[in-house]
């Protein structure tokens, strides 16, 4: 009923009125493409859904990007991609519900905005490195977390992944502090610049996305400059010798690709 939902906000100035409960129910997943939350195979998921004016396959770029980062050594939550009524879905596990007897239980979640006690309007002006002296302040176990998010950090360089702002950044109550929650809405996007940002601060060159840039500042992030470009160099392999074969296993085109 979603997917048919999406698919009449395609084609109409205004949503049926049948279909507006979605927006009530699915407003506080926020984000700027349809989703819904799902029980699939008896687990809770978050469900997100194609648009007909889409540039390229995004539930399964996405889908590509996170299994491409679980390769890479990062912290992903199960995903998946479906196909219903010839649409891709792209499936994400929710990591903020634990079970809890014959239900669900809810785990305390907050974005890197939140952590900053930041405004949405100065996410732009924040950094990677910000995050990571929060977690030495908030977090139980800051220095495994700050690597991690490093990792991260580099991982979006390598996929373009430019939406990467403090919302698309999370962190989880474990009963003493904060954890840096598992990594969701890493989406890689096209684009044809030799200059690229992300859209918080990298290093000393700002928001630019470059491997250099992110070993500028590694020490706020607890890593040796030889343990950091070694983890770099092993990343960027990985991301070289693999995006390809991963989007033609789901479904590329070799168009789409290209």
């Amino acid at each position: 009923e979603m997917l048919e939902a999406v698919r009449e906000l395609d084609s109409a100035q205004e949503l049926p009125l049948r279909h507006r409960r979605f927006l009530v129910r699915g407003s506080s997943l926020g984000g700027a493409r349809p989703k819904a939350p799902t029980v699939h195979d008896g687990k809770q998921w978050i469900a997100k859904f194609g648009r007909a004016n889409d540039r390229y396959p995004m539930c399964r770029a996405e889908y590509v990007a996170m299994t491409l980062a679980a390769q890479a050594g990062l912290n992903v939550p199960p995903v998946r991609i479906e196909k219903v009524l010839g649409q891709y879905i792209y499936l994400i596990e929710r990591f903020d519900r634990i079970p809890d007897g014959d239900g669900y239980r809810r785990l305390p979640f907050i974005s890197g905005l939140t952590i900053l006690g930041a405004h949405e309007s100065e996410s732009s002006k924040q950094s990677y490195r910000r995050l990571a002296e929060q977690l030495r302040l908030f977090g139980t176990v800051p220095a495994e977390d700050a690597r991690e998010l490093w990792q991260r950090m580099v991982f979006n360089i390598l996929c373009n992944n430019n939406d990467d702002h403090l919302r698309n950044h999370g962190f989880l109550w474990d009963g003493k502090g904060w954890r840096l929650s598992p990594a969701y809405d890493i989406v890689p996007f096209p684009q044809v610049s030799l200059e690229r940002d992300l859209a918080i601060g990298v290093g000393a060159n700002g928001r630019r996305a470059t491997l250099r840039n992110a070993l500028s500042e590694i020490a706020s992030f607890g890593l040796s400059r030889r343990e950091a470009l070694t983890i770099a160099q092993t990343m960027q392999r990985t991301v070289k010798e693999n995006w390809e074969k991963r989007c033609r296993e789901t479904g590329f085109t070799a168009a789409e690709i290209e």
